[in-house]
């Protein structure tokens, strides 16, 4: 049985404390091997699994007919002066024997192509006469340039971070004229920019959750010995986390660097209720009777509530869009790692501190001194009356519970979902500010691509192509450009195609390797670029895309040419649909998992109905609080319901247990008003403890997470509520319904949670 496993345990660490420590001493070393694995991810790897069709359409897309370029914007009073080519032709040179530098191109490969530049004239000549698809991509005016830098395909992070400071040195180098400003910009330059954003959030949050702690442990723990142990506890259990993500290689993400906090404010709960118990026992006993008491009495009831949260998280991993599978991941990872460090390392450095730090009240107030806020409060007597009075009036609870659920569940569909990454980051990241101007100049922008496979370089197809440019470009006003090989083609030969391949291919021999390398994949495969200005919104894009799908139905290309849509922001509609459609589910998927177990854990099907109810109402609930908080649906929030639920069920369980625990001796209304009184007090510490860990979220710079902070720290206030004023109707009406004799049979209680299940994967 569980209380026996847990009393060995308890025995053990009560024993061989020093045993325990090596213990956990094995495990920071590993720890520390494993966090050197840990990766960054962002971009579109993290918003769609990568083995589905529309990924690796994208991926085939990328892989061929895009580069990593970091970009150097030129700006100045004429970049085609002479002195302005030198210095690009300069960087150019530099740049281009760099490491991991691919291919370099600029304006002074057109202008100059040679050693010497040519006057002024001449290279406003030789401008001139340049096909537009050499210059469209470098130079949208006298005044601005982009130097594109390609990189080698297949760098590490290390590499590109190696790459990266060479080309800053080799832009400083060129010594460009005064008055000419520039910037370095480009996927490479936001990405491990975004990667020190992430790092530096990650500390911010960190310390912020850690001194919340010390707030919590101190206003609320302060009748309890060495009140501050907690806290180093589970910020070890949050070390062994990232050791953990690094061994399973779950990668860091902008959802999953918000999980610490989290940890931190669930951890502690954990920790809290093992020293709190043990500090009690130890009153009465010795260490050896005392430690596996307290580890046989709470071993078991934590270890549930870390099942029911961890199965939150287990929902959260079903999901399609890989950063909340991490996510989800790393909270399992992180629950689990809290659980072992409470397990193996509180009782030893309890002992430890109480052997050789015996007198502390100086400076850590001995158990049953200090201040409490919540000692002044009468808190277990209004409690147990708000619990009282609940139960009493079942209809008019769950009536107005379940009116303000349905308006949150209506509600929730007016919330808008926002996956765009550049809305979910700092906004004064340079390299944002920077990517962002680069878009304005013409230089950026967010393309669909059209992938046409087949013989691309027969003259039919290439008319095709040129054809549908136009019509594109000509009914859809958001479309700021276009380009593919037809338009190289057709400018290298006066404005028309060829009619025979052999010429098609004698010009396409003569282009140059930019931008061909961008349009062409060998003689089977082509991209169609159409332009967007940016963004510009979900419901613009999909009619655009929709169009775009008619089109290609109605105007098939020749026979044995086959086209796929794609691009970046292909892929977010998908990601848009998985956060509008699968937040339901998992949060579905959650409370059926919990039933399951829960079923399995106490053999009753009621008691493990009863903790689930007041939960699914915090979960309407959630909605009208994200409405009224104007807070959009992200990768992150969509997580809400399930983490709702992984977190609040710790509280719902512990009341219903300590409720039927009073009702062996009592009748159900007296039962609930003495278990709330009771056990309320722990509960709603624990809770504000939380609150107090989550609140940290909110000193991250990243606004997505940000919002999420805040309207978690909103959830667990609710689920706190349920736990008092929902569950008491609920666990009180069903007790007295089986009471009259009717029963649910086990194999009943599968059936009901298999049809839950699937109702929710239909929905």
């Amino acid at each position: 049985m569980l209380s026996d496993l847990f009393s060995r345990i308890g025995t053990i660490a009560s024993r061989h404390p020093a045993a325990m420590l090596a213990l956990a001493l094995l495990l920071s070393f590993a720890a520390v091997q494993g966090a050197g694995m840990i990766g960054f991810a962002s971009g579109s790897d993290t918003f769609i699994q990568k083995d589905t069709q529309i990924f690796q359409t994208y991926d085939t897309y990328k892989e061929n007919f895009l580069s990593e370029n970091i970009v150097l914007l030129v700006e100045t009073d004429d970049v085609t002066a002479p002195k302005e080519i030198r210095a690009i032709k300069r960087f150019d040179k530099t740049t281009s024997q760099i490491e991991g530098v691919e291919n370099v191109f600029s304006v002074a490969d057109v202008a100059a192509p040679g050693e010497t530049v040519p006057n002024h004239p001449e290279i406003v000549r030789r401008l001139d006469a340049a096909p537009p698809g050499n210059l469209e991509r470098v130079m949208p005016d006298t005044k601005r340039s982009f130097v594109l830098v390609e990189l080698e395909q297949g760098l590490s992070e290390e590499q590109t971070r190696q790459t990266y400071p060479r080309v800053q040195d080799s832009a400083r180098f060129a010594e460009f004229p005064a008055g000419t400003s520039t910037l370095l910009t480009g996927s490479p330059v936001f990405g491990l920019q975004m990667q020190g954003a992430m790092q530096r959030d990650l500390g911010a949050m960190f310390g912020a959750a850690a001194l919340l702690m010390v707030l919590a442990l101190t206003l609320f723990f302060a009748n309890v010995e060495f009140r501050l142990l907690p806290l180093l506890i589970v910020l070890v259990g949050v070390f062994w986390t990232f050791g953990g993500m690094g061994f399973l290689a779950v990668p860091m993400t902008m959802v999953s660097m918000a999980i610490f906090p989290i940890l931190v404010g669930i951890g502690i709960d954990y920790a809290v209720q093992f020293h709190s118990r043990v500090q009690e026992e130890m009153e009465d006993g010795s260490a050896s009777d005392a430690i596996p008491t307290a580890y046989r009495t709470t071993g078991p009831a934590v270890l549930v509530a870390l099942v029911a949260t961890g199965l939150g998280f287990v929902a959260m991993m079903t999901s399609p869009i890989p950063m909340i599978g991490d996510f989800g991941m790393m909270s399992l990872i992180g629950v689990v790692a809290a659980f072992l460090a409470v397990i193996i390392l509180l009782v030893p450095t309890y002992l430890l501190l109480g052997r050789y730090a015996p007198d502390l009240s100086g400076r850590i107030p001995s158990a049953g001194t200090g201040f409490n806020p919540l000692e002044r409060m009468d808190l277990e007597t209004h409690l147990g009356n708000a619990a009282l009075t609940a139960a009493k009036h079942p209809v008019l609870i769950l009536l107005a519970s379940t009116v303000l659920m349905a308006g949150g569940y209506a509600v929730s569909d007016q919330v808008d979902v926002e996956i765009q990454e550049e809305a979910l980051i700092p906004q004064d990241m340079p390299a944002l500010l920077n990517i962002q101007k680069f878009q304005d100049l013409g230089g950026g922008g967010r393309p669909i691509a059209v992938v046409v496979k087949g013989d691309v370089l027969a003259p039919e197809t290439l008319e095709w192509m040129r054809d549908f440019e136009k019509r594109q470009v000509e009914k859809n006003p958001y479309f700021v450009g276009h380009s593919s090989i037809a338009d190289s083609v057709a400018a290298a030969n006066g404005g028309e195609i060829p009619d025979s391949r052999s010429e098609v291919e004698r010009i396409v021999e003569n282009l140059p390797d930019v931008p061909v390398e961008s349009q062409l994949e060998g003689n089977s495969q082509a991209v169609v670029r159409l332009d967007l200005p940016g963004f510009i919104g979900f419901e613009k894009f999909m009619d655009t895309i929709n169009a775009l799908d008619r089109d290609l139905r109605f105007n098939r290309p020749p026979p044995g040419v086959s086209t796929a849509v794609t691009g970046d922001m292909v892929l977010m509609t998908t990601a848009f649909d998985a956060i509008a459609t699968g937040r339901t589910f998992m949060s579905v998927l959650a409370l059926g998992l919990i039933f399951v177990a829960l079923t399995a854990i106490y053999r009753d099907p009621v008691k493990a109905l009863v903790p689930l109810i007041p939960l699914a109402f915090v979960i309407g609930w959630n909605g009208a609080a994200m409405f009224l908080t104007g807070t959009d649906y992200t990768p992150l929030t969509a997580t809400l319901g399930a983490l709702t639920i992984g977190v609040g069920s710790e509280y719902t369980i512990l009341m219903m247990e300590r409720y039927f625990e009073e009702r062996e001796d009592l009748p159900p209304l007296e039962a609930m008003e003495t278990a709330a009184s009771k056990i309320g007090r722990a509960i709603t510490v624990s809770g504000l403890t939380t609150v107090f860990g989550f609140s940290a979220l909110m000193a991250s710079d990243f606004p997505m997470v940000q919002n999420f902070g805040k309207v978690t720290v909103i959830t667990v206030l609710l689920a706190l509520l349920a736990a008092f004023v929902v569950l008491p109707p609920v666990v009180v009406g069903l007790d007295r319904w089986r009471g009259r004799g009717i029963r649910v049979s086990l194999r009943e209680a599968v059936s009901f949670s298999l049809s839950f299940l699937l109702s929710g994967w239909k929905r």
